[in-house]
């Protein structure tokens, strides 16, 4: 069983190696077998460390100078909770939306379960809409409503 130090210099060494690489070749280091995402914004629940390569990917794929930073960090027992932020470019298709070529500045929360020293389980809420309205994706919001 792994401490809850370990836990959090896990999370740190995931997004450090991540963007250095920008993407994850060894997700089997970080994910366990069965990892599984809760994601509103990724409704595709696959489970298993290819899923979870597939996120980190996904993400650094459509903004290749994407630049994630860790604005607060703790850690419960099995569980260690972080708050983000990040910014980039979007160049890519990012779960079907096409590339604005406009930057965007994201922040979200996550917390993540783990065993065995790996990553288990995870829950993310991010702000998908500031995002999308910043690389200009939604219509403009008026006082009835949106307007498409």
């Amino acid at each position: 069983m792994s401490t809850e130090a370990e836990n959090m210099d896990l999370v740190r060494r995931l997004i450090g190696e991540s963007e250095k690489k920008r993407a994850v070749d060894n997700a089997d280091q970080f994910f366990a077998a069965g990892f599984t995402l809760h994601d509103n914004a990724h409704p595709a629940y696959k489970t298993g460390y290819e899923r979870g390569k597939d996120f980190v990917s996904s993400h650094y794929s459509a903004f290749p100078d994407l630049a994630v930073q860790i604005d607060d960090i703790f850690a419960s027992g099995d569980k260690v909770a972080f708050r983000w932020s990040s910014q980039g470019t979007q160049k890519g298709v990012l779960r079907g939306v096409p590339p604005s070529n406009k930057s965007a500045n994201m922040y979200g929360i996550a917390i993540m379960r783990f065993e065995d020293g790996k990553l288990a389980e995870m829950w993310s809420v991010q702000d998908t809409y500031g995002m999308l309205d910043q690389l200009g994706h939604l219509a403009k919001v008026g006082t009835v409503g949106v307007q498409v």
